[in-house]
């Protein structure tokens, strides 16, 4: 059954990764991008964790894995849907651009000043602790940098002038240094999608088709070693130190059959427990992590913070296996949906695909702006809902659509001009 199980998988994501290679555009498209990360994390996790179970049964297995056919299948099933046209007609208004240049510039000032503060606060904290207070909150703010970015490129290849280039310069600055330097994976995603969509979206230009499925494959092995050596990562590619690069990688992916350290053997566990004793949550994960990101503790009160949190099952449930959950890795998104909601908990999926198809119709048909900018930077946090969790989405999704949101009223220059939809687009294309 296991084996019928996993190839049932593969299959789902190729599929849909066959669907987005036939026509262009469709790479963009959050089925696709979807199904490459559900393949790049989650198909070696699921053959690992097949070849060293270390405790975990095989029912365990196959409950991890029909989860995940089920959350990549609603990538799709979600995408499907017909956009919402009231929700449409908000978007579909035209920007200013020189207010959308002093917006840039704000969110840059200000995302920078948050990344300088974050580093200054990172020095006082001890390594390998979680941080909270001061530091989440900068940090947080950081990405206000970051959609900067993504209105200076946007306006830059419209219309080149050196104001634009050096916005753009600048509010990328601390995505490079993040990915250079501290060898990050979600900023290297974001920098990546943003360029991507950017492209498309002002110049309808996209990488040959062909190079997707390869990509996909690299990706494999790539995102582990990327992990693993952080930084050094640029330094031994620039340096062409292959040697040590396949040292690594080897090891990585040696490490990985052996079942080392995986997320999904976390969610294994914790999954068996919601299921066996009916111990499911109910939502409670993203009200706390609301909570946590958004009411500030500094302010009212920690006790008072705490007192707004919901109970969890999802830790303490480890105890019953004698299981540890080790430091710095998750739930993933097929962990932390079941934990809310069982089975039905895919169905999260399927609302981002809803989400994501609205703004693709939204920017890709009628050229909104702001359906554009929710896209291009909800797309990242996307992606990394499914190693890290959807409820980190959820957090980066509320401030991302607020922050949008107040750009929108600060640069519109007219409302909705009331043409008529044609019925085509509300059709899946």
């Amino acid at each position: 059954m296991i084996e019928i199980l996993r190839y049932t998988f593969i299959l789902l994501c190729l599929s849909i990764l066959g669907w987005g290679i036939i026509r262009v555009e469709r790479i963009y498209q959050f089925p696709t991008f979807m199904a490459s990360i559900f393949v790049m994390f989650i198909w070696p996790q699921i053959n690992s964790l097949i070849s060293a179970p270390d405790g975990v049964t095989e029912e365990m297995i196959e409950r991890i894995i029909i989860m995940s056919c089920l959350c990549v299948a609603m990538c799709w099933i979600g995408y499907c849907s017909s956009p919402n046209r009231q929700l449409l007609q908000r978007l579909n208004t035209t920007l200013d651009e020189d207010k959308l240049t002093q917006a840039a510039s704000a969110l840059t000032v200000l995302g920078l000043f948050s990344f300088y503060l974050t580093g200054q606060v990172a020095r006082t904290l001890q390594a390998g602790v979680q941080w909270t207070g001061r530091a989440t909150i900068f940090a947080f703010f950081t990405q206000l940098s970051t959609l900067g970015f993504a209105i200076f490129l946007m306006l830059l290849l419209r219309r080149f002038t050196l104001v634009r280039l050096t916005g753009t310069v600048i509010a990328g600055s601390p995505l490079w240094q993040s990915i250079f330097q501290g060898g990050r994976r979600q900023a290297t995603v974001t920098f990546i999608i943003i360029i991507g969509m950017t492209l498309w979206f002002v110049k309808r230009w996209a990488p040959p088709r062909l190079i997707i499925i390869p990509a996909t494959y690299l990706g494999i092995y790539v995102i582990p070693l990327y992990g693993q050596l952080r930084g050094k990562f640029w330094t031994l590619l620039l340096a062409r130190d292959w040697e040590t690069l396949n040292e690594t990688s080897d090891q990585m992916m040696q490490t990985m059959d052996r079942g080392g350290i995986l997320e999904l053997r976390n969610a294994a566990f914790a999954m068996d427990y919601a299921s066996r004793f009916g111990q499911y949550e109910y939502g409670a994960d993203y009200w706390n992590g609301f909570v946590f990101q958004y009411v500030p503790g500094q302010l009212l009160g920690y006790d008072f913070k705490a007192s707004l949190m919901l109970p969890t099952t999802g830790f303490s449930s480890l105890n019953y296996y004698n299981y540890e959950f080790p430091l710095g890795t998750t739930w993933t998104g097929i962990g932390d949906t079941y934990l809310q909601f069982g089975f039905f908990g895919c169905l999260i999926f399927g609302l981002m695909a809803m989400l994501f198809k609205n703004l693709w119709v939204s920017a890709n048909t009628y050229n909104s702006q702001v359906a554009f900018l929710l896209m291009a930077n909800l797309a990242s946090p996307a992606m990394v809902s499914v190693s890290h969790g959807t409820v980190r989405f959820v957090q980066e999704a509320i401030f991302n659509i607020l922050v949008v949101a107040l750009v929108f009223q600060f640069c519109k220059t007219k409302k909705f001009n009331k043409q008529r939809f044609s019925d085509d687009f509300f059709t899946n294309k």
